[in-house]
């Protein structure tokens, strides 16, 4: 049994306290690695698949976006407040601010991004 397995296999209480032990950074890409089994356990707000590709292939880098109020935080301080941020509401702030955490090496590539966004662009066109 891989560890992947192994802690997919955890009831949720249980999950919930292993995550609550993880630093910021780690719980942020558990979000973007696991997020549909995290979804699935209602331990992170449920999003479509077509919003979920919205911010994660367009998100910040869109041409005229507002600039995001983290900016003016230094990082430590970031992570400070992520730091008590309840797991839903960390997924909220992950999701919403996905490129700017990405750019201070905060969260990892969301799984699958690569493919999610050629295959939104391949739809738009």
């Amino acid at each position: 049994m891989s560890l992947r397995q192994g802690y997919r296999t955890l009831p949720a209480e249980i999950l919930y306290e292993v995550i609550s032990y993880l630093n910021p950074t780690d719980r942020v890409n558990l979000i973007f690695s696991d997020y549909d089994f995290l979804c699935r356990h209602g331990m992170v707000p449920a999003l479509s698949r077509q919003d979920v590709d919205a911010l994660i292939c367009v998100g910040g880098s869109e041409p005229g976006h507002a600039p995001s109020p983290l900016e003016r935080l230094p990082t430590e301080v970031l992570l400070q407040i992520l730091t008590f941020l309840p797991l839903a509401a960390l997924c909220n702030m992950a999701l919403a601010y996905y490129h700017h955490l990405r750019s201070r090496g905060i969260a990892g590539r969301f799984v699958g991004e690569e493919k999610r966004c050629e295959e939104r662009n391949r739809n738009a066109s």
